[in-house]
């Protein structure tokens, strides 16, 4: 596969969800429903970009993650974002995740409660009536 380190959106599907990477302001967003047929592949430019992204950020890096679903492949991509997120605070970026999650989503608000624990860097959990994506 070939990679070429510039910003990158990746429309939805009915398995995957909406990517947005920007280098120059950064915004990292993941929106939807993430479990693709193969996770690996799915996710290749994006984990490519992140390790581009970790070496040079923006002076802030702003997190938006919105999932309805996803299967355990993609909460390991997603744990690795950040877990790699999370070792760029030294650098001279300021990290802000902001994990929603829909009314009643259990599973997702504690996956978000999770992050929040395991991470140094700065996890607003927030519940959301309805997504609007």
């Amino acid at each position: 596969m070939d990679f070429e380190y510039k910003n990158i959106e990746i429309a939805s599907s009915a398995k995957t969800p909406h990517i947005i990477l920007n280098k120059d302001t950064g915004e990292i967003r993941i929106e939807g429903k993430s479990f693709p047929e193969n996770s690996v592949a799915f996710y290749y430019h994006f984990t490519r970009w992140l390790a581009e992204y970790s070496l040079n950020p923006a002076p802030k890096t702003d997190v938006h993650l919105g999932l309805l679903y996803v299967n355990s492949s993609s909460v390991s991509v997603i744990t690795g974002m950040m877990k790699l997120l999370d070792s760029m605070i030294s650098m001279k970026t300021v990290i802000q995740i902001k994990w929603s999650f829909e009314v009643g989503d259990d599973d997702m608000q504690d996956l978000g409660l999770y992050y929040q624990d395991l991470l140094r860097c700065s996890v607003q959990v927030i519940e959301v009536t309805k997504f609007d994506f």
